[in-house]
Parts: C-alpha cells; structure tokens; sequence
C-alpha cells in the first residue's frame, strides 16, 4: 500500500440514487464492484476508507476511480451487499461476461453523458447571452426609431 491523493467526499451525496445521477454511473459502479470482487480487491467501506485516506493498492493505483469517490455509499452498497448476493446467484462465468461487455460501455457512457451534459449547459449560456444581446440591440432600434419620429414630427 502507498500514499496517493487524499480522496474529497465534499461533492458526494448519501443517497444512493441523487437527483444528478443517472442508471449509468449507478450501473459503472456496480460493474467496478463486480470486478473488484472477481480480483479480490479490497471493496466496499474499506476501499472507501483507504480512498478517503488517500492510500493506494500495492501497484500505485487509487483503491476507487472517480466515479467511485463520487459516491462512496452507492460503492458501500455495491461491493457490501449487492455483489455477494449475486455472486451467489450467477456463476461467475455470467459475472466476468456481464463485467467485461458492460463495464467498459457503461463507464464511457457516464463519461460522454457528463461531457454531453457540460455541452448543453455551455449553450443554454450562450443563448441566455444572445437573448440579452438581442433585448438591448430590440431597445436600441426602438429608441431610433422614437428620435427619427420625433424628428420627422
């Protein structure tokens, strides 16, 4: 184990499904989960805790990614309770075919949705932006053509 960064809960929420989440950054953590449980990582309030504490596994790697630090309880849940109860259930050449199809899809979907959602919020700004620009351009015009009647008058 060695030292890493120091993890920053501030951002994350206790709820397991918080209004700004979506079923796929829900579904990338619980495919980190099962892959973690396939290769006998540490998961769940101990990888939590170690991320929290800023430690990293024995080949320098953080204990949880990004999407993971951003929700530690919904990891809790996962790596806890979710993932023994379907290992349980599924064998785990079922696990390691859903784990390696869907892990990979499902985080590059949270990550193009993120960057899609940051987009879209750049436009909603620029057309907030033109909208002001064209009311001043509207009361300009206005104003001209009120002195060029009054002129004309």
């Amino acid at each position: 184990m060695t030292t890493g960064v120091k993890a920053d809960f501030s951002r994350s929420t206790l709820s397991t499904a918080p209004p700004d989440q979506d079923s796929g950054t829900l579904s990338a953590i619980a495919f980190s989960s099962f892959s973690r449980a396939r290769s006998s990582a540490l998961g769940g309030l101990e990888a939590v805790a170690y991320a929290a504490a800023g430690f990293n596994n024995a080949n320098g790697q953080p204990f949880l990614g990004k999407t993971d630090l951003a929700n530690p309880l919904a990891v809790a849940i996962a790596d806890d309770l979710a993932a023994p109860v379907l290992s349980a259930v599924f064998p785990p050449e079922a696990i390691a075919a859903f784990t390696k199809a869907g892990g990979d899809v499902a985080a590059g979907a949270v990550v193009h949705e993120r960057e899609q959602d940051s987009q879209l919020e750049s436009l909603r700004s620029q057309v907030s932006q033109l909208q002001q620009m064209i009311d001043k351009q509207q009361m300009t015009i206005d104003g001209l053509i009120r002195a060029m009647r009054e002129k004309n008058s």
